[in-house]
């Protein structure tokens, strides 16, 4: 199964090549995991809904600078297939200054005005709540949306089947409004479409809870108020998620509840915006490791990193595979790549890659997502796969680091978007 040692080969050459050996193979198991997931996630629906009662919702907008983006969204949930007086809007207007705040009121929702303190989504949250804590309370779920976003006209109505189901913690299905902006854009998608396909709706169909995502989430109003006073860092959704977990709450997924979200059309911004992710991550495990590690749920830390860990597993098999599958034609050697020419090994290893490959197409023509355009974008979806490297290091390294770096929105929605 490992190296066989060959003649004049050195103790430390050898050992080095059995440790390579085993650190593959456990790498192994975890892509064998996530392609488990994938499996799942073509498996019918299983969620039997509840009685088919109204809700309340209350949507909690942070908003910075904002003006420009605010009404089309604004205008979206005006546009739901939901009772309007179950819809209270609350747009959190953070350190503006243009029109939000004022566009807010235009636009029938109550503005709360931020003029200092901490910067960043969280504490917006954090400050709203506090000042609208007696009327929040007076709703029976609130959904947190960012001020980019459009919804699907059944968005609060998919929310209230998986509430009145027993859900009262729910994640949307995040989807991108301009993906054919630029190739960083369509990039930024397809890093959305294949998780919500490969790994949220095969954890949902296996009864696993999935992450909060930063937008288009609904929890029970009292939790909400409970766990937003927790959080410290720069990505409120994972802390969000963990505090929950400790309490003993999972995260349904709620597919049929749609939000699209803008993503940067331009690299800088993209880069940018992914070290944030990589900060706030870090300090959120960071934060909760302890608790986690007392009550032997370390496994829902790692879950925070499901998308990037899974796309790193794939990648690097992918290379194991390229490798091995010239050395077992003759072509060169690789001592390194021992492990995987014996034929059962590489028969697994020709499953999970081709069978992954076979599963993402497969679901995006299901999801609605191919498009020739995705082909034609592979080496732009690649450099932005390889621009995780440096990110991931870069983000570890500013950990400490609270500042936040505001994305800037222009409201294009391209060819995705459909309500």
């Amino acid at each position: 199964m490992f190296y066989n040692r060959e003649e004049g080969e050195s103790v430390y050459a050898y050992a080095f090549g059995v440790a390579l050996d085993i650190v593959l193979l456990l790498f192994f198991f975890i892509a064998v995991y996530y392609f488990i997931l994938g499996v799942f996630s073509f498996f019918p629906e299983k969620e039997r809904y509840g009685e088919n009662k109204t809700v309340s919702f209350a949507v909690l907008i942070p908003a910075h600078n904002e003006a420009r983006v605010l009404p089309d969204l604004l205008d979206s949930i005006r546009k739901t297939e939901y009772p309007r007086e179950k819809i209270g809007i609350f747009v959190i207007a953070d350190r503006c200054m243009d029109q939000t705040a004022e566009l807010a009121a235009r636009f029938g929702a109550e503005a709360v005005v931020k003029t200092g303190g901490p910067d960043g989504k969280g504490a917006a949250l954090r400050y709203g709540c506090a000042v609208l804590k007696e009327k929040l309370a007076g709703y029976d779920y609130i959904t947190v949306l960012d001020a980019d976003n459009l919804l699907d006209a059944d968005y609060f109505l998919e929310l209230a089947r998986m509430h009145n189901s027993g859900h009262p913690v729910v994640q949307g299905y995040v989807d991108v409004k301009n993906p054919y902006t630029s190739w960083i854009a369509l990039a930024h998608a397809m890093w959305y479409w294949v998780p919500n396909r490969m790994q949220r709706m095969g954890r949902r169909n296996l009864g696993l809870s999935v992450s909060l995502q930063g937008t288009g989430f609904s929890i029970a109003a009292a939790q909400f108020l409970a766990v937003v006073q927790t959080e410290t860092g720069v990505a409120e959704d994972a802390e969000y998620t963990l505090a929950l977990a400790l309490e003993g709450d999972s995260v349904a997924y709620a597919k049929r509840a749609v939000v699209y979200d803008e993503k940067p059309d331009t690299f800088r911004t993209s880069v940018r915006q992914r070290v944030r992710w990589v900060q706030g991550l870090w300090q959120a495990q960071k934060k909760y490791r302890r608790g986690f590690i007392k009550n032997g749920m370390l496994s829902r830390i790692f879950a925070l990193w499901g998308d990037g860990c899974s796309t790193f597993v794939f990648c690097l098999f992918f290379i194991v595979w390229f490798g091995t599958f010239f050395v077992r034609a003759g072509v060169w050697e690789a001592r390194f790549l021992q492990l995987w020419i014996y034929p059962l090994n590489f028969v697994c290893l020709n499953l999970y890659i081709f069978g992954t490959f076979f599963m993402i197409f497969l679901g995006l023509w299901m999801d609605k997502k191919l498009d020739f355009k995705i082909l034609l974008n592979i080496f732009g979806y690649l450099l932005y796969i390889l621009s995780w490297i440096p990110v991931f290091f870069i983000g570890i390294l500013r950990q400490s680091k609270n500042n936040w770096y505001h994305t800037e929105h222009h409201g294009r929605c391209g060819e995705n978007w459909r309500i």
